[in-house]
Parts: structure tokens; sequence; C-alpha cells
């Protein structure tokens, strides 16, 4: 059974979420939309490194005729993104760091407008909606004496942006 056929199949069983492994491909993306648009929650994970790789590669995922239609859609119905990666700290184990996008009407607008490049700032200034970037989130890992200088700059999606981060510490 595919994970559009496990999806639809779920919706029989009058769920509160549904879960969906990962959108690897166009029609598990489809599907994951439908569902959201029938007002259930749903989750998912994707293999990328931030909040905006995360909405390009859904959109990407699907046929170019569709993608407008999809970039829509998913403007309408997302909620959040969360990207994680555990990075290894100074006491020899592992500490998560995160970035949190939460829909806004601004991100909203960047996403039907295909302007996803606006968005990591959107982010950067939306600490007030619990956002936070996966540089913001590394250098307070750095503050906080929990990684090295070299990890938050290693683990960085921007070692540029972490760096001026880390300069202005």
């Amino acid at each position: 059974m595919s994970f559009k056929q496990g999806t639809i199949e779920a919706l029989r069983q009058d769920p509160d979420i549904i879960i969906i492994g990962e959108m690897r491909d166009p029609d598990t993306i489809m599907a994951a939309l439908e569902v959201a648009d029938s007002g259930h929650k749903v989750l998912s994970t994707l293999h990328t490194s931030s909040a905006i790789e995360s909405i390009d590669r859904i959109i990407g995922e699907v046929p170019p005729i569709e993608q407008e239609r999809v970039r829509n859609r998913l403007a309408d119905i997302l909620r959040c993104v969360i990207s994680q990666k555990l990075v290894p700290s100074l006491d020899g184990k592992r500490v998560l760091a995160k970035e949190i996008m939460v829909m806004t009407p601004s991100i909203r607008a960047a996403i039907k407008n295909n302007n996803t490049g606006e968005i990591y700032q959107m982010i950067a200034e939306g600490a007030e909606y619990g956002m936070i970037t996966m540089e913001q989130d590394l250098r307070r890992l750095y503050l906080e004496r929990k990684i090295s200088l070299e990890t938050a700059i290693n683990f960085a999606n921007n070692k540029r942006r972490m760096q001026q981060l880390l300069q202005a510490a």
C-alpha cells in the first residue's frame, strides 16, 4: 500500500491527526494536502535542512503545471515547519538545534507570490511568534557553552550569516 492509499484509508477511521512518515513523491504530497484541506492535522517529515527548503521541496516535487495550485494550497493550510539537527555538544553527547517557522500573513503571502527567499528574514524577526532560524539557535547554543564555535559554523545552513550573528554577540 502506498502512502497515498494509506492516507486515504486513514480518513475512514475518523482521525484527529494523520502522520505521514515522509512526503517523497507528488502523489503523497497531493494526498497530504487534500487531507489537510479537509480539516485534519497532518504531520510529516522531509529530509531538508530549513523551513524554506521544505516549502520549496514540496512545491518542486509536483509537476510544473501543478506548482501554482500547490503553492496556494500549501500557503493556506500550512501551520508551521520545524527543522532540526542533532549537533555534537561540548560534553561529548548531542544537542538539538532547531529552526521554527510559524505561518503568519507575511509568510503566507511570500509563499503564494513565490518569494520564499524573503521568508528567512521573517523567521529571523519572528521571535514574538516563537520563530527562530537555525543560525539563531546555533548561536544560542554556542553562547550557552553547549557547542563549540566550529560546530556552530559547521552546522549552520548559511555559514556567512552564522559568522555575522556570532560577530554581533
